[in-house]
């Protein structure tokens, strides 16, 4: 199932408009990372979404939401953290912080928690 169609399923879905290739190929070149081709597809389709309470990071105008700002503040804060990690979710409470690797896999905690973006979403 495509991203956008794993979104239009979810309850008070919000979205922005999406971004270029060029915009996420300089976010990716600041955090020195590919993203993976499902994040990419997110970008690209949305920039960033909410629904039902998650607030997903991406590309926008909201930069608490923004993926670079955030990845770059949550390897500050978490250092054992690998450099091709980014940041999808900041909870913003008790350290929950939801991460994926360049090769889409999903983790929390260090711990591998789903195979891709898409899992992640159609799951909550």
């Amino acid at each position: 199932m495509k991203i956008a169609e794993i979104f239009s399923q979810k309850e008070d879905f919000i979205a922005g408009n999406g971004v270029t290739k060029d915009e996420v190929l300089r976010a990716e070149s600041e955090l020195g990372l590919s993203f993976s081709e499902e994040y990419k597809e997110y970008l690209m389709t949305f920039g960033l979404a909410m629904f039902d309470g998650h607030e997903l990071t991406g590309l926008g105008r909201i930069e608490r939401l923004n993926v670079i700002l955030v990845t770059q503040q949550m390897r500050a804060r978490f250092k054992d953290i690998p450099l091709d990690w980014y940041v999808i979710e900041d909870a913003g409470i008790d350290n929950i912080v939801i991460w994926q690797d360049s090769k889409g896999k999903i983790f929390f905690n260090n711990q591998e928690v789903y195979d891709s973006f898409s899992a992640y979403i159609s799951d909550m």
